[in-house]
């Protein structure tokens, strides 16, 4: 495959609204056939989804158990039976011209999606195969990755599920394929406590697909997604959703099907309703006519760029094309050590980048913050667990082994702890002192509800650097940041001179919220007053529909205004552009800070 491929992160999403993110990806492929290819990695919402050869006594319970479950139950316009998604378990849909693997060969195309899943899979221990006569990825104990694709002019959608670490007993709600006594295998089954996070899964699967397909080009993007789309929107239901077998008949088909099997995907000729791309083209391959809706246009100035797929044309990330294998041990030692990073809870666009090239910014305090910040990712809980004594020297033990030489730490805030949690972080700025006495140590504090006493703990452990992000400007607080106070994040940061003069003061901001340029120009006013010698500057980007949306994309020539702007005041080092966030090359804006220069590639090697 020649060209460049668009990869696209967007985290835990509907179906309904993933299909239409696939069918607008797919239109446009259609009426451009040279437009560049795209894979969508995400996971789903609990869903069954019905192919077209669904039975419905193969569905085991009722649309009002389904419901009582949270279960969504979706008939679509793939072949095949009956096939369940859902937390945990990892989907792919690649949506590429046919051609471009070589030719239009739907069976050379299948076993290139099993190739792929194979290395994934190998990169992690586990030994996946092939299973004559079915499509998808088998192993010893069973089938760990279905397949389910279709195609419009020759124009692939839908596409792989690989079993991460679901919820076994979902797939008890269904008889897949009709089939029983064949079983079901996930990576936890083989990897037990060692299974690594399912962004790192996803990231190895991203580098092996663009291996196996031969990408040329590789480019992370962030997209709007579209409003919901029924596949079969336009077409009568051929199967009675809400009329299931009566319950002995159902007992009996459950009691048959101990074992299941996710739908291996359609094979050439499978289902007749859907004309098969080999019969030509422009047949409409089962697709309504209706246009998908687009999103609507965020701002991005009086003259901004034409955007591809609701995202401005310099929102593109370009993907290491060889680090799949770094990236895949750095998550393998996160897990191995159970420790959490802010690059996987705040769903940092960066972690791609940041993972390949050996290194992660760690979370301490545990993975729940105590307040509810409305653009942050992180897990929120009035009632986290205690902290973990041994956090700090496993901390330490990774810096150590990823032979970091700046670590970065942050904290979620722990308004639940008296000190807020000060000499957990002190504790781990010693450890890591003790285990790599040549590196410089930075860490992400809270505001510690205001405790000067907190912050003088922190500060006796010594880092070089003390963060700690006012976040947006003092006029968003009360919708982006509830709980927190501009005034108060100021005189922490003002308080870091007097109490350590030596230590760099560091503080961030978001933009892309709402504020206006001259209102981030007075907040940099603010930081150098309280004499902060380093600042980020990054674009905000939602984790998800459920967070704050994303109000404009702003032009990189406004962060490099604000870069120029901070440094006239008198602010040494300003890291400032789309992709910045706090840890984002920290090493080298510390260097920047004492009037040095760098070329280290990420975020706190």
């Amino acid at each position: 495959m020649s060209g460049r491929l668009r990869v696209i992160l967007p985290g835990r999403v509907d179906y309904l609204r993933a299909y239409a993110l696939q069918r607008r990806l797919v239109d446009g492929l259609v009426a451009d056939r040279s437009g560049p290819g795209a894979l969508i990695v995400l996971e789903h919402p609990s869903v069954i989804t019905l192919g077209r050869s669904s039975k419905r006594e193969h569905v085991l319970a009722s649309d009002a158990e389904l419901a009582r479950r949270g279960v969504q139950l979706v008939e679509t316009d793939r072949g095949g039976d009956v096939t369940w998604h859902g937390p945990g378990q990892l989907v792919a849909y690649p949506i590429l011209p046919l051609e471009r693997c070589g030719e239009r060969d739907l069976g050379r195309f299948l076993r290139l999606l099993e190739e792929t899943v194979i290395r994934t899979l190998a990169g992690f221990g586990i030994p996946g195969r092939r299973e004559p006569g079915a499509s998808g990825v088998w192993t010893d104990r069973g089938k760990i990755s279905a397949m389910g694709v279709a195609f419009r002019r020759w124009v692939s959608f839908h596409g792989i599920s690989l079993n991460h670490d679901p919820d076994m007993a979902d797939f008890g709600l269904i008889v897949p394929c009709g089939l029983a006594g064949r079983k079901v295998a996930t990576m936890r089954g083989f990897l037990g406590g060692g299974l690594p996070e399912i962004d790192v899964v996803a990231r190895a699967l991203i580098g092996e697909f663009c291996t196996v397909f031969d990408v040329a080009e590789v480019e992370e993007v962030e997209v709007e997604l579209p409003e919901p789309v029924e596949p079969l929107a336009d077409r009568r239901r051929k199967i009675p959703l809400s009329s299931p077998l009566p319950l002995r008949e159902r007992e009996r088909v459950r009691g048959s099907a101990q074992e299941h099997t996710p739908h291996p995907g359609p094979q050439v000729g499978e289902s007749p309703q859907i004309p098969s791309p080999l019969e030509g083209e422009g047949k409409g391959e089962g697709f309504n006519t209706e246009p998908t809706p687009h999103p609507r246009p965020l701002p991005q100035g009086e003259r901004g760029p034409a955007r591809r797929n609701g995202h401005p044309s310099w929102l593109v990330k370009r993907l290491p094309a060889d680090g799949a294998g770094t990236a895949g041990r750095v998550g393998a030692l996160l897990d191995d050590l159970r420790l959490n990073t802010v690059c996987r809870s705040a769903h940092c666009p960066n972690l791609g980048e940041c993972f390949a090239s050996g290194t992660a910014t760690f979370l301490a305090m545990g993975p729940a913050c105590t307040r509810r910040c409305r653009f942050c990712a992180v897990d929120k809980s009035a009632g986290p667990a205690p902290l973990d004594p041994d956090e700090p020297r496993r901390i330490a033990e990774a810096a150590r082994r990823l032979a970091l030489a700046h670590v970065v730490v942050t904290a979620v805030t722990r308004d639940d702890l008296p000190d807020g949690g000060a000499a957990h972080l002190a504790a781990v700025a010693r450890a890591v002192r003790a285990a790599l006495p040549g590196a410089t140590v930075e860490l992400l504090v809270p505001d510690f509800a205001g405790s000067l006493e907190a912050l003088r703990t922190v500060l006796a452990a010594g880092p070089e650097v003390l963060n700690h992000n006012v976040e947006t400007v003092p006029r968003l607080y009360p919708e982006v940041r509830p709980g927190a106070d501009y005034h108060r994040s100021l005189e922490l940061l003002s308080a870091v001179k007097r109490i350590a003069p030596r230590t760099l003061a560091k503080s961030g901001l978001m933009a892309g919220l709402g504020e206006r340029p001259e209102e981030v120009r007075e907040v940099l006013r603010d930081l150098a007053r309280a004499g902060v010698g380093a600042v980020t500057v990054g674009q905000y980007l939602a984790p998800s529909p459920a967070h704050l949306p994303v109000a404009e994309f702003v032009r990189p020539e406004q962060f490099e205004a604000y870069a120029r702007e901070a440094r006239a005041l008198g602010i040494a080092a300003a890291e400032c552009g789309p992709w910045v966030r706090s840890s984002y090359h920290a090493g080298r804006t510390l260097t920047a800070a004492k009037g040095k220069t760098s070329e280290e590639p990420c975020a706190s090697k």
